[in-house]
């Protein structure tokens, strides 16, 4: 099991990283717990990348933008532009910036939120 040597990053799509990274090691725990693995992840081990926030929640960054369209260019994968987008866009600018190595092997969790796309369209073409 990869479990012990696997880093938990969690991307800020908010402007306060304080009570995020309480939100992200509760997410981690919980889904540790459902499939049975008895390690837990305090907060302190937890990796908050918040550069990739911008401005705010739901406002565009051209970061977010690109890594949109590469998902859906590359992948066929639709982010969206309030989390997904963002979460995207903090993993490529973490590998670009060597926080995390190139060739790592990362699982990206897709959470969902395409409908956000139309609302957004205007901004992403």
């Amino acid at each position: 099991m990869f479990w012990p040597a696997t880093k938990v990053m969690g991307v800020l799509v908010t402007v306060s990283p304080t009570p995020y990274k309480q939100r992200v090691a509760n997410a981690v725990n919980g889904a540790a717990e459902f499939i049975a693995i008895e390690r837990r992840r305090p907060t302190e081990e937890l990796w908050i990348e918040h550069e990739s926030a911008g401005p705010g929640y739901g406002i565009l960054t051209d970061a977010c933008v690109d890594a949109i369209k590469l998902a859906a260019q590359r992948e066929g994968m639709l982010l969206d532009p309030v989390y997904t987008g963002k979460t995207f866009a903090g993993l490529i600018g973490s590998v670009r910036n060597g926080k995390i190595s190139q060739g790592s092997r990362v699982l990206f969790v897709h959470t969902g939120g395409s409908p956000a796309l139309y609302q957004y369209a205007p901004q992403l073409v």
